[in-house]
C-alpha cells in the first residue's frame, strides 16, 4: 500500500456521493517546478497536509 491510500479512498468515496458521473484525475507528483516547493535540512521535500472542502 501506498502513502495516501486511504486519502484516495475517501476522496473517491466523497466524489461518489456528490456526484457519480464527476471526472476526477488524481497524480503521484515527483517534482515541483516554481514557487512552493519547501525542502527540509537534509534537502527532502517537506509535505503540507491540506485539506479541500467540497
Amino acid at each position: 500500500m501506498y502513502r495516501g491510500h486511504n486519502e484516495l479512498i475517501r476522496l473517491k468515496t466523497l466524489v461518489e456521493k456528490i456526484n457519480s458521473h464527476a471526472f476526477v484525475t488524481v497524480n503521484d507528483v515527483q517534482d515541483i517546478i516554481g514557487a512552493g516547493g519547501t525542502l527540509d535540512e537534509q534537502k527532502r521535500p517537506l509535505i503540507r497536509q491540506t485539506t479541500y472542502f467540497l
